[in-house]
C-alpha cells in the first residue's frame, strides 16, 4: 500500500487513498484486515471502524459508476486494471490528491487547470453530444474575447451580440466550456456554460458564470443552464453532505464530480489527451515513491 496521511483523514479522502494504493499495487488486491492492521501501526483510533467507512465509500461510488475501475468484495479489493488502464478516472483521481505527498503537490495551478478543462471538454462532448473549450491554449480559439466567440456562436448555430465594451477585459467571461445538443439545424437546443474548478476551492466557483453579462453577449434562442465540473468525488455518506450538493447546486448549477465526469472513453472522444497522459505518468512515478510492504 502507499503511506497515508499523517493525520486521520475522513472515509472519503481515504477511500481516494485506498483507490491510488490499489492502482499501484495491481493486479494485488487489499484485505479489509490489512488494511485495519495497517491503521493500527500508524495508532490510528478506531482503525476497523476507519477500514470498514473507506469500503462503504468505494461500495457507494461503485454504485454510482458503471466503469468505476475496482472490484469491491466483502474483506477485500482491487483494481480491475492497471493505472493507465483507468486514466479517465485516474486523472481527476491525480488531482484530488495532489497534496497528499510533498513530490505530487501541484505548483503550476494554470497548465494544470487548463489540462483539466481539456479533459471535461472530452467526458461532456461524449455525454452531451458536442462541447468546445475557450479561454484555453487546447481550444482552438482566437486569444481576443470577441474573435473567439464570435467563431465559438458559428459553431454553436447561436446568434453574438454586439461587441461588449468590456470584452478586451475577459479571458472567458466565468465559462470554460460551451456544451450543447440540438435536435436539427433550427435555433432553440439543450445549451449548458460550464465553469472547470480544480482546486480544493471548486465549492466557491459556482458563482463565476455571469448569466445577465452572457445574456448580452449571446442572443440565445433558449436560456442556457450554467455546470460546474470538479475532481472530487463529492462526500454522499450522510444527510449533511446531500443537503450540502443541493445547496451547491442552487448557485453552480449542474455539479459533475469525478463520479459523473469519468463516464466517457478517450479513445473515442475525438480529443487529444496526450498531454494529460504525460502528466499522469510523471504524478504515478512519483507516488511510486511511497509504497510500503504490506
Amino acid at each position: 500500500m502507499l503511506e497515508t496521511l499523517s493525520e486521520p483523514s475522513a472515509p472519503c479522502e481515504g477511500a481516494d487513498w485506498l483507490e491510488l494504493s490499489c492502482l499501484m499495487k495491481h493486479p494485488a488486491s487489499i484485505s479489509k484486515s490489512v488494511l485495519g492492521t495497517y491503521f493500527e501501526k500508524l495508532e490510528y483510533e478506531e482503525t476497523e471502524l476507519f477500514a470498514t467507512d473507506i469500503f462503504k465509500h468505494m461500495e457507494w461510488r461503485k454504485s454510482i459508476l458503471p466503469s468505476y475501475p475496482f472490484s469491491i468484495k466483502q474483506d477485500s479489493v482491487r483494481s480491475t486494471c492497471n493505472a493507465m488502464g483507468a486514466l479517465e478516472y485516474l486523472f481527476p483521481l491525480l488531482l484530488s490528491t495532489h497534496d497528499f505527498f510533498p513530490e505530487t503537490r501541484i505548483s503550476e495551478w494554470s497548465h494544470i487547470g487548463d489540462l483539466f478543462e481539456l479533459f471535461c471538454t472530452a467526458s461532456i462532448k461524449q455525454q452531451i453530444g458536442n462541447a468546445i473549450l475557450i479561454g484555453n491554449e487546447f481550444g482552438g480559439f482566437p486569444s481576443d474575447f470577441d474573435d473567439c466567440l464570435t467563431e465559438a456562436c458559428k459553431i454553436i448555430n447561436e446568434k453574438k451580440g454586439p461587441r461588449h465594451p468590456k470584452a478586451k477585459d475577459f479571458q472567458d467571461a466565468g465559462v470554460d466550456i460551451i456544451a450543447w445538443r440540438n435536435f436539427d439545424n433550427r435555433k432553440g437546443q439543450i445549451v449548458i456554460l460550464v465553469q472547470c474548478a480544480s482546486g480544493k476551492n471548486w465549492a466557491s466557483k459556482g458563482g463565476d458564470i455571469r448569466r445577465r453579462l452572457w445574456e448580452q453577449l449571446v442572443f440565445w434562442a433558449v436560456e442556457p443552464m450554467k455546470a460546474l465540473t470538479f475532481p472530487y468525488a463529492f462526500d454522499f455518506d450522510s444527510p449533511a453532505a446531500k443537503d450540502d450538493w443541493i445547496y451547491c447546486a442552487y448557485d453552480a448549477g449542474l455539479l459533475l464530480d469525478r463520479l459523473r465526469l469519468a463516464r466517457f472513453d478517450f479513445s473515442k472522444s475525438g480529443i487529444d489527451y496526450a498531454p494529460i497522459s504525460e502528466w499522469a505518468i510523471d504524478q504515478i512515478e512519483k507516488i511510486k515513491l511511497y509504497l510500503v510492504e504490506d
